[in-house]
């Protein structure tokens, strides 16, 4: 009997896991390994792409999708990474969702990392039977994914809350990557 799969892919300034799972939510298997961005998006994508294959071990597994979490604003309309220059100098406008579409042959979809996490945690994890959910991430940088109603909240231009760039104390801490002084994620 074969087992419907769905690939995780979570990629973070620091770390990139990569995890398999059932349709329900049960994981498989999961790698990490180093971001390394300095050597170049062609080669993480290589890398993810030959973990979700170790992953696929099991002659059983039939890939349904994989869903992608990025650190960033991106343009989920057409699968291109947003503003993720600070975190993944050079990747900014790659179309990571038609790369892993070409190389796999399964839909494919792009969401920033905290919502994409907070989706999770909503259907499966802590949040199930919420009608109001908020998940923080404390990583290389803040963000935070909030749902609503079951819906997974969206600000102007469908953006996700920045929550890592609200102003703590505007006289303490280093300039941000945004360019403000005292900003959360600038202080943590």
């Amino acid at each position: 009997m074969s087992i419907d799969v769905i690939a995780g892919v979570d990629i973070g300034g620091t770390n990139i896991n990569v995890g398999l799972t059932t349709k329900t939510g049960k994981l498989l298997g999961h790698k990490e390994f180093p971001t390394e961005p300095a050597q170049g998006f062609e080669s993480a994508v290589n890398k993810i792409a030959n973990h979700i294959t170790e992953l696929m071990h099991s002659d059983n597994y039939i890939l349904f999708g994989i869903g992608i979490g990025c650190t960033g604003r991106h343009n989920r309309d057409d699968g291109s990474l947003g503003n993720v220059e600070t975190f993944l100098p050079g990747w900014q406008g790659k179309n990571i969702t038609s790369v892993f579409h070409d190389k796999f042959k399964v839909p494919v979809t792009l969401e920033n990392d905290a919502d994409a996490a907070a989706i999770g945690e909503h259907t499966w994890g802590i949040g199930q039977g919420t009608s109001r959910f908020i998940l923080v991430t404390v990583g290389t940088g803040i963000g935070v994914g909030l749902t609503i109603d079951g819906q997974l909240y969206r600000g102007a231009q469908g953006a996700h809350p920045e929550i890592g760039h609200h102003i703590i104390d505007s006289s303490e801490g280093t300039v941000c990557w945004c360019g403000s002084q005292g900003c959360w994620e600038g202080l943590a």
